[in-house]
């Protein structure tokens, strides 16, 4: 795949591309608006967690993730979580050889080939009498 310098460069660039967007979108009367929602919300959400059943419900959620943590801990778990990393290890190997990679640019032309057909005037006037004699 890519070396680790230049995929470290991507997502460095794409992470400042998308903090870009959000500067623009939040300078917008738009983002403005979604700013307030979401300030409203939040501020919404801490009023009700801070009530008696608001802090209920925290004592609830607290117990329900120490079980989930535990879960997560157990051999059992850890076994399925081996056991899902070897097959995904197998699944990458298998999708590196240049059998797969020939699959891959074969189903690719096999789309192209029927987008292509699919674009034509004759299909295109065949779908449009099987919806009119359907609809």
């Amino acid at each position: 795949l890519l070396p680790e310098h230049v995929a470290a460069e991507l997502v460095a660039d794409v992470v400042a591309c998308v903090a870009a967007l959000a500067s623009v979108f939040l300078q917008s009367a738009e983002g403005a608006a979604f700013e307030a929602a979401c300030r409203d919300a939040f501020e919404d959400a801490f009023r009700a967690a801070s009530s008696p059943e608001g802090r209920k419900l925290a004592v609830g959620g607290t117990t329900l993730a120490i079980r989930a943590f535990e879960a997560f801990a157990s051999e059992e778990s850890r076994a399925l979580m081996d056991a899902g990393e070897a097959v995904a290890l197998d699944a990458l190997d298998l999708l590196a050889t240049p059998e797969a990679r020939d699959a891959v640019r074969g189903a690719r032309s096999a789309l192209g080939a029927l987008a292509v057909v699919l674009d034509t005037p004759r299909c295109k006037q065949a779908v449009a009498g099987a919806v009119e004699g359907n609809c």
